[in-house]
Formats: C-alpha cells, structure tokens, sequence
C-alpha cells in the first residue's frame, strides 16, 4: 500500500506540471501593436501594449519577438524586466518613453508599467508579434510568415487593438486604427483614430465650427465632425475631406464624344477634361522632359521610393496595392452615339529608374472597372532583370507600345 500511495503522489505531480505551466503562460496576453508617427519622427512611435490576466512575480520569465517582412520567426529578442505584475495592470514596451508620454497625453496614466524597449522592437506596421513564456511562443499576432501590406492585420503609422472585429481578420479577435491615421498629429486625441485604451476628455465632441455637428461646448475634438460635399471622385469638385455625401452638389465635366484625340500638346489637363488624382507619396502631371510622342506627354511618378512596406511588385493587385505610391487621370466619353465597336489606342511607356524590378505599372479601367486590351492583358510594367515572375494577367514592355482597347458601345465611359 505504502508503495501504492508514492506512486500516486508522483502522478498527480505530473499531471499538475504542464496544468502550472498552462496556466502561468496564460498570465500575459497582448493587447496593443503600435507603429505611430509621432512629431519627434524616427522608431519613437514603436510600442507593444500588454496585460496581465493575474499575478506575475517575475514578468522576466516572457518576452517578445518581431517577424519582419513575412521571413519566419525570430525567436524572443525582448527580455521583460525581473518586476511582478498585479491582474489588470497595462505594460507598455516603448521605445522613446519620452515621446510615448507626450503623444498619449493625459491618457499616458493607464499605462502601469512603462518599460525601455530595444531597437529589436522595430516592427513597421507590416511585421507580426510573437509573445514567449519560458521561450516558447504563446500568442501571435499576425501571420510570422506573411507581410502583413495589404493585409487585413495592417497597422503601419497606426495601432491593432485586442478586441471584437471582423471574424475574417484574425479570428475577430482584433481591431484597427486605418493604416496611416496618426499621420500629422500630435497626440493621439488629436489624430484620426484615438487609441482605443484612452478615456475621451471631459467635453469631448466636434469642436470644428465648419461641421455640421459643430459643438460649441466641446474643448476637445473626437473625431466625430460630420462634413458633407460631393465624394465622387470623377467630379471636378471632388472633397476629398467629407465623410457625407451630398451628390446634389456634384459638378461634372462636360463628356467628350467619340472621335477625341489628345495628344496633349495644349500643356494643360483641362483643355479636354482629364482629373488627376495621387497618392501622397505620387504624382500626376503633364511634361515635356520625358515625351514619349510630339512635345508633351502625361507622365505619372510613384513619389520616393519606400520598399521596405511593399514587398510584392510582381503582381497587379500587389503593385496596385501600394497606393500611396499610385497616381491616375481620369476623362470622360460620351459613347451613346458610337454605333457598334469602339477602339481605344494609348501610348505607353512604363519607365522608372529600377531595371531590377518592375516598379512602373500601368493599367486601365473603364467605370472603375479593370479591363483587358486586345491581347487580354489587364496591366504592363517595364522590362527588368529579377528572374521573379509576373501574374498571368500582366505584360511587359521594353519601348514605348501602342495598347489597344476593344469596347462595345457603352452610354458613358469614364478613363
């Protein structure tokens, strides 16, 4: 009996091991990814947001790792400080507490702890987390072996937030800023999208006397002004700011008719009603240093280069997804009087300064719809040398080429 009663004892200990470690790994959870862009510039904007479930003697035993750019895991490569942790308590991992501090403003006082990161916490806003216990992953955010640009778990200059979201994203298990809302602002109050663990101020409402909910009494502005003017992007009096549409207030170019030729030596986008529009890192505008026919020519620029974020330029939706790098134009046809078959010839010349890499795109849609030229071809990028290659849909080209369009006739066709 007596050896009976040993060997019992020693099973329930056994058992009970992995319950302990179970439970302890379930201690810490993650809660916040931050990629700011903070006024002091820099990686000051970079943090990870935690909480404890229950208490921590030695929050040293976890730790933290960042996969960049969708190459895998590697490993933990923050320690956490030897300190205990009381349940419900918020940790932040940043790396400038003093610029943390100012830009979270008063809501800096949720935080209980705030501990000094390393420059291995460098994620940009692309790169999953992986959370340690004992050296063994807990939790994940994100995917270690995807790049999260374009993805639904995109944070970059903006926040992910542990909480209940889209059941397509993550599980549902997490919700987000918009990528690249703190742009331009100086706390978090202040920006588009207010980190979620930040009570609003006293007085919080729309303080913007040009809104439509404008709050004479409100001292702090939370993001929720109502501005209303015409959101259609095709109109001459596009506002780019409003967030309630009043399509009454449209203003529409008036269409060309079948037959237009432009060749674009007027200099000047208005003579047959072409809409430039870019993203902010590019450009559309008409020059004559690059011509690719006659003396002037329509040339659209991707803006400085900013790869680190993009790491897909070999297929269309990939290239196309980098938009603050994409320019376009848009004019209106008026087919209605067309007849039958109508085509559309275009010039193009995708040039660029890389060879190495098809970084210059171009492709086409007809009433925002992606079409397809005669060879059923949907986009072109330049000649380059990287042996990667492209998505069936997409051509090459090595000179300037003549692409040409087969439409039947539509009422109207908007460029």
């Amino acid at each position: 009996m007596m050896t009976f009663k040993k060997n019992l004892i020693f099973t329930f200990l056994f058992l009970l091991t992995p319950f302990v470690f179970l439970a302890q790994s379930s201690n810490l959870v993650l809660t916040g990814i931050m990629d700011f862009e903070l006024p002091s510039g820099g990686s000051t904007g970079k943090a990870i947001h935690l909480t404890a479930n229950d208490t921590i003697n030695d929050l040293s035993l976890y730790g933290i790792g960042v996969a960049n750019n969708g190459n895998g895991s590697n490993g933990q490569e923050y320690t956490f400080d030897t300190i205990s942790v009381l349940p419900g308590e918020h940790i932040i991992v940043a790396r400038s507490e003093a610029s943390m501090n100012s830009y979270f403003d008063t809501c800096f006082t949720e935080f209980d702890h705030v501990l000094q990161a390393t420059s291995l916490i460098s994620q940009n806003g692309d790169d999953a987390i992986e959370l340690f216990f004992n050296g063994n992953v807990i939790e994940t955010f994100g995917d270690v072996n995807v790049d999260g640009t374009g993805q639904c778990w995109e944070y970059t200059d903006s926040w992910a937030y542990k909480g209940t979201g889209d059941t397509n994203c993550l599980g549902g298990n997490w919700i987000f800023g918009g990528i690249d809302c703190t742009d331009n602002s100086t706390t978090s109050y202040s920006s588009n999208c207010p980190y979620p663990l930040c009570p609003l101020p006293p007085n919080a409402g729309c303080n913007d006397p040009f809104a439509l909910n404008y709050d004479p009494l409100a001292t702090f502005n939370d993001g929720s002004c109502l501005y209303s003017g015409c959101m259609d992007p095709t109109a001459i009096n596009y506002c780019y700011s409003c967030n309630v549409n009043d399509s009454l207030t449209c203003v529409y170019l008036a269409c060309n008719i079948v037959g237009l030729s432009e060749d674009f030596e007027s200099n000047s986008l208005s003579t047959n009603g072409w809409i430039a529009y870019s993203g902010t890192q590019a450009n559309a505008n008409l020059t004559s240093n690059n011509a690719i026919s006659g003396a002037v020519s329509l040339q659209f620029s991707g803006g400085t280069a900013n790869w680190s974020n993009w790491s897909d330029p070999f297929t269309e939706n990939g290239a196309f997804s980098n938009s603050t790098h994409v320019s376009s134009s848009i004019i209106c046809v008026d087919l209605s009087n067309s007849g039958t078959a109508v085509n559309l010839n275009i010039l193009v010349s995708p040039i660029g300064n890389s060879t190495s890499y098809p970084y210059s795109w171009y492709r086409l849609k007809v009433n925002d719809t992606v079409v397809a030229d005669v060879n059923g071809k949907t986009s072109y990028t330049r000649q380059y040398s990287n042996s990667t290659s492209l998505s069936a849909n997409a051509g090459i080209l090595s000179a300037p080429t003549n692409l040409i369009y087969d439409y039947l006739a539509i009422p109207v066709i908007q460029l």
